[in-house]
């Protein structure tokens, strides 16, 4: 599975998928925050 991945620079064609793919994984759907803001903040 790791052999199959492929590396390379973000585009502006991706900025949008990368954003909705990090805010549905960090969003916490319970509290309206990220719990890293917290550990980044703090």
């Amino acid at each position: 599975m790791l052999n199959d991945l492929i590396i390379r620079a973000e585009t502006p064609a991706d900025y949008k998928n990368a954003e909705l793919m990090t805010v549905r994984s960090f969003w916490n759907k319970y509290w309206p925050a990220a719990p890293s803001i917290y550990l980044s903040v703090s």
